[in-house]
């Protein structure tokens, strides 16, 4: 796997974690 292809994976599920931590945030507003 290139550097390249991991940071991008890491991209994505550093994303998607934001994504998750946001959520409950967003309904309790």
């Amino acid at each position: 796997m290139s550097p390249a292809r991991e940071e991008t994976t890491l991209g994505i599920l550093l994303a998607h974690h934001l994504k998750q931590l946001k959520l409950p945030t967003v309904l309790r507003e």
